[in-house]
């Protein structure tokens, strides 16, 4: 099968970080897969440092019309069976580069409303077009609780990226706690309690660090309200790609309040490294998390709790080892990465054939 990555997106995302290590997962699994993306970007950087079974094509930056004719250049010369994109943007240029040669995968990212629009009907006039992962996750505080359909691979499956990386990110010596935080880049009410939290746990271990996830730019807010509850001089800060590539992490537990697509990798990518995780109770990534089980779920009202609970972590070496494990177990059995690849796998093959089917029904030639 020929695949054709597609994305016109600058900000080199968790979203497109996903995109992206599927393309090197399909390739790696014998399919023939090409990316295209624009040049001079976070993007670029990210895509051409760590995919190497990928046939990497930059595309020059503009709107729709300069970014269909690049797309359409590369299906010419690669005749890919299917595209993968996410964003109906990029679903409709997808489709009408693609035409009837072939169909359209549009994974849908969790925190993605989808809507009926004209671009998603012009581009389903097109082609076939076949909307992946329409589980995305509900609003918060919603009823529903089952885990959504998203995966990340485990340390041993992961890109060339990972060997940027060495060894274990933020090590501490036994018995010093670390939290490792990893806040949403929109502001939200969680990160100040989670912040609160280390600080409340801070006075039993005066060893406490706390590292963030991202760049220093984004957490600039995150910083000072860190300082303001005297915690500055604990902290550290690491990049999401250590963050996601390290061989290992050390970490009493992994906080994560940022939601959609980056929260849930975020979460994957500790719990495949046997990490104890911790969401807000309001967060509706909860349910990738079994209370007391595989991490725990922080009630924001009552933060005395969830500080005693870290803190049994910190003294109980086993307790700690075995909710990681249990996370580890999780991951794999809800969120494996070898099963969810063969569905996207699956998903591009029925694009493609129904695009042939369509083109059977109507009497149209196949192309040579």
């Amino acid at each position: 099968m020929r695949v054709l990555v597609v994305t016109t997106e600058r900000d080199w995302s968790m979203s497109t970080r996903l995109l992206f290590t599927v393309a090197e997962g399909l390739a790696r699994g014998g399919a023939t897969v090409t990316a295209c993306y624009p040049r001079a970007s976070s993007t670029a950087t990210g895509a051409e440092s760590g995919f190497p079974n990928v046939a990497l094509r930059s595309m020059s930056d503009g709107g729709f019309l300069t970014h269909w004719r690049a797309v359409r250049q590369v299906v010419s010369a690669t005749r890919p069976s299917a595209l993968l994109v996410h964003g109906e943007r990029d679903a409709l240029i997808a489709a009408f580069a693609i035409g009837r040669k072939g169909g359209v995968v549009r994974r849908r990212q969790l925190d993605e409303h989808v809507r009926t629009t004209w671009r998603t009907r012009a581009a389903a006039a097109r082609t076939s077009v076949l909307l992946f992962g329409g589980d995305a996750r509900v609003p918060r505080n919603s009823a529903d609780t089952s885990p959504p359909s998203l995966s990340w691979p485990p340390p041993a499956e992961r890109s060339a990226r990972a060997s940027h990386v060495v060894g274990t990110v933020g090590a501490v010596a036994e018995p010093h706690p670390r939290v490792v935080l990893f806040p949403s880049r929109n502001a939200n009410a969680d990160t100040p309690v989670a912040l609160r939290t280390a600080a409340h746990l801070l006075t039993r271990y005066e060893a406490l660090r706390v590292t963030l996830v991202g760049d220093e730019t984004t957490l600039q807010g995150t910083r000072i309200h860190a300082a303001s509850l005297g915690l500055a001089d604990r902290l550290d800060l690491i990049s999401v790609d250590d963050f996601l590539y390290s061989e290992t992490l050390d970490a009493t537990a992994v906080w994560v309040t940022a939601e959609g697509d980056e929260g849930a990798l975020a979460l994957l990518s500790a719990m495949t490294r046997s990490l104890p995780v911790v969401v807000p109770s309001g967060s509706n990534l909860a349910s990738m998390v079994v209370p007391r089980i595989t991490g725990l779920v922080a009630d924001g009202a009552d933060p005395t709790a969830t500080v005693a609970a870290l803190a049994r972590l910190v003294s109980d070496r086993d307790e700690r080892q075995a909710m990681g494990d249990a996370a580890a177990a999780r991951a794999s059995r809800v969120h494996g990465w070898s099963s969810w690849l063969d569905r996207v796998s699956e998903s591009l093959q029925r694009a493609s054939g129904m695009r042939a089917a369509r083109r059977a029904a109507h009497g149209v030639p196949t192309p040579a």
